[in-house]
């Protein structure tokens, strides 16, 4: 799927530079030159990132970063701002923005400066992902297949019958559910559970030796 960039600069010259940094399959590029229709085009697309200048007529670019903040929360934005042009450090200073970028600026610069953004918002994504699995017992289908856990143990049914099972059958399932269990998995459970039983065992055939030694004493 194509990253969504909205370009909202009244300069043609930018809305070129940024038609050569983001040409390719992976970005779909919107163009607008003043505040309104930027507006109206976030709102129509929900892009993944708007590059914004700040001197734009109609709605200015800090005003349209704060509409983003506060209504569309999950959208990146970059300010862009002219060569000369200062920054108001008091319309600025609550604002979230990825970065601000003076004009003018190539086309590598640009290329380099969204594929950072997009790599750290991905970064991100993955985290919280692997953060919420750990976290959350109650994972879904999909999460428990990455951590190899095999597909019978993943659905659970609400009634439970009563059912005879031959030992046969026993046997065949519990093939079945190995074959599909990771080694991960495998290796963890012999770890565990293989000392536990073999324990057990090596009491019970003490008690077992005890039972015999003191048979053959009082005979």
């Amino acid at each position: 799927m194509a990253y969504k960039i909205v370009v909202a600069d009244d300069s043609k010259t930018t809305h070129k530079v940024a038609e050569l940094a983001l040409k390719g399959k992976e970005f779909e590029v919107f163009f607008v030159s003043n505040g309104n229709e930027a507006i109206d085009k976030i709102n129509e697309v929900k892009p993944d990132l708007v590059l914004l200048d700040i001197d734009l007529p109609q709605t200015n670019g800090y005003q349209i970063c704060r509409y983003i903040n506060e209504n569309l929360k999950d959208i990146s934005v970059v300010l862009l701002k002219g060569a000369f042009e200062t920054i108001d450090r008091t319309l600025i200073e609550d604002l979230v923005y990825e970065d601000i970028i003076s004009k003018p600026f190539d086309v590598a610069q640009l290329t380099t400066k969204v594929r950072e953004i997009f790599e750290k918002r991905n970064y991100k994504e993955k985290e919280e992902e692997k953060e919420e699995i750990m976290v959350n017992p109650f994972i879904e289908s999909a999460e428990k297949k990455t951590i190899g856990l095999p597909e019978e143990m993943e659905t659970e049914t609400l009634e439970k019958p009563q059912i005879t099972i031959s030992e046969e059958l026993v046997s065949e399932i519990s093939e079945k559910i190995i074959r599909k269990i990771s080694p991960e998995i495998i290796k963890e459970a012999v770890e565990r559970i293989v000392p536990q039983i073999a324990e057990e065992l090596i009491k019970k055939e003490i008690e077992k030796i005890k039972k015999e030694v003191e048979s053959i004493s009082s005979s």
